[in-house]
Order: C-alpha cells, then structure tokens, then sequence
C-alpha cells in the first residue's frame, strides 16, 4: 500500500492581495529589507510580471521583485513547515535578471530550529535565469521547523519573480511479499506446515501490526505462533 505524497507547504501566492508584501513573521509570507539607503517596495503580490521579467511557468498572482534606481536587498520567507520525513522535495517557478556586479538571486532552506541554512538551492551572481527548480531528496532533520527564502539584491538591477512554490514529502508505503498458500489440510491431519511471506514498510511513524484471521496463527519466527 502506497500512500501520496504529503504537502507540506503550497504558496501560489493566489489567497494573498495584491500589492507590497508585509514584514511580520506572523503574517507570511513576509519580507525582510536589509537595504541601506533604498526606499523601493521591495518583493510585491501581483497578477504579473514586471517590465523585464518573462516568468513562463508563473501563472495568475505571484511575487515579484523590480527596477529600482537604489541597492535593493530583499529577503522573502515563505511559511513555516515540518518535515516528518528525512527528506523533502522542493519545486518553484522563478525568473532572475541579472544587470551588474553586485546584483544576485539566492533561494535558501532555512532551519528555524537550529537557526542555520539547511541547504542553498539556487545562487546566481552573473547571469539572467528563467527556470523552474525541482529537487526530490533533499536532507531534512524530522520534526525541525523550516522556511524558504529567496533573496533578491540589485544595484539598479531588472529584478526578479518566484511562484508556485512547492514542498511535499513522501507518504507511508507497507510492501507485502509473495501470497501465502497451501495452508488447507485433511480434518483431523492439522495443523497444516507453515508458510512464510515478508512485510515492510519506509516513512513509518510506527510499527507495523499483523493479526491472524479466524482459525489462523502467525509467527515472527516460524517457532512461536499465536493469533
């Protein structure tokens, strides 16, 4: 038996309004300015892209980032997530335009727990990049607190957008081996010889219990049976 995969956070950007994205932690996504001597909006909700973007796979509202005759230095957080798992899987659709020296898109794994980058997912520094990011194993520590961030600085730089950002683990799977048969026997010739089959599972959050059906005994070992 296979399970979905679980969702762990899903930002489209669809149930935010349009318009500047706020500062409080407690209402994310949210945004960090760490410019010095800029007075921009910063990262924005709108249903478009800006003058020099060109999002392909961004779709309805998402965030974006433009032009600004200033150093920008912007950090997005998306909202806080726990991994159950020991791995996640990341996807997101951006579009960075690079200008000059100086200028960078940096998207990062953030652990809140232990207040350190989990894991750097894109960083570039010299070059424009349409893309969407996917990554299906990327390390986690279970029951940690996480975020995304995407960090946008330029010097009078195009800017940049991210939507459709996507983070999932896998499900529980339990594998059963080969069926088990030839149990039948004359009456009064019982018991039967016992079979064996196997049972597994990955992404367990407990032990797996195995019960015998009526007039049926089970064992882990094939010496001690009980039902």
């Amino acid at each position: 038996t296979n399970y979905a995969q679980t969702t762990l956070l899903d930002q489209d950007f669809e149930t935010e309004s349009t318009g500047t994205l706020g500062t409080s932690s407690a209402s994310p996504p949210y945004q960090t300015d760490l410019s010095i001597g800029c007075s921009g909006n910063g990262w924005i909700v709108s249903t478009s892209d800006s003058q020099y973007m060109n999002c392909v796979d961004c779709s309805g509202k998402r965030a974006t980032i433009t032009y600004e005759s200033c150093d920008q230095d912007y950090l997005l957080w998306t909202d806080a997530f726990t991994p159950s798992q020991s791995e996640i899987a990341v996807s997101f659709a951006y579009d960075y335009r690079y200008w000059s020296s100086g200028d960078s898109f940096k998207v990062t794994l953030f652990n809140k727990t232990t207040f350190s980058t989990a894991a750097t997912l894109v960083d570039i520094t010299d070059s424009s990049v349409e893309n969407t990011y996917s990554n299906s194993s990327i390390s986690v520590t279970p029951g940690n607190e996480y975020r995304l961030t995407f960090r946008y600085q330029g010097n009078d730089g195009y800017g940049a957008v991210v939507d459709n950002i996507l983070v999932t683990q896998e499900g529980p799977n339990i594998s059963v081996g080969s069926a088990i048969t030839g149990l039948d026997y004359v009456s009064g010739s019982g018991p039967s010889a016992s079979q064996t089959t196997t049972v597994s599972g990955t992404n367990l959050e407990g032990d797996i219990t195995v019960t015998a059906p009526t007039n049926f005994e089970i064992s882990t070992n094939d010496s001690s049976f009980s039902d």
